[in-house]
């Protein structure tokens, strides 16, 4: 499956398949309002962002994506196996139910795993992750060579013999 997800110029994501106005009862506007998923199991999966205010582009390729409920607790497991950009990464642990993304609603994150050469741990939530708003997470990448991590964003970084970044990420 190729999957394409792009924004305009102004920043409207092409996913957002609701009109913006109270017209949305008089033209039928598709919104999802919840969706509840035991498990799910996606493999050779393209995803291609492309964000239209920059013109820049991201490839992601989900070799294998499982999630799972976790019993009557409100969490997923999740276990990821993919490719960005070039780049092998793979990341497991609990995530919230996919009805708190589609509604807005805080996302908690709990993972770990690899990005590159470098352990990544992801803990916290996002409150709106569809629009990146209410960031709150703490998070910690270490590995040998910071250059070989190439995120597509910034100036390249510097070759090392060894990092540790550790941060809290908090914002929009």
């Amino acid at each position: 499956v190729d999957v394409l997800l792009e924004t305009d110029k102004t920043g409207r994501g092409n996913w957002d398949f609701g009109a913006e106005d109270s017209s949305d009862e008089k033209t039928g506007a598709f919104k999802l309002h919840n969706i509840d998923i035991d498990k799910i199991r996606i493999e050779n999966l393209a995803l291609t962002f492309r964000d239209g205010e920059t013109g820049l582009a991201k490839q992601l390729t989900l070799a294998s994506l499982e999630v799972a409920r976790q019993g009557a607790v409100d969490t997923l497991a999740l276990d990821l196996k993919a490719d960005y950009n070039g780049q092998q990464l793979t990341l497991a642990g609990k995530i919230g139910l996919i009805h708190f993304l589609l509604a807005h609603e805080r996302f908690p994150l709990e993972l770990a795993g690899k990005f590159s050469n470098a352990a990544v741990n992801i803990d916290g939530a996002i409150n709106d992750v569809l629009s990146l708003q209410g960031i709150d997470l703490q998070a910690r990448v270490s590995g040998t060579n910071l250059a070989e991590l190439k995120l597509g964003i910034g100036p390249k970084h510097p070759r090392t013999n060894g990092f540790d970044l550790t941060g809290h990420l908090k914002g929009s």
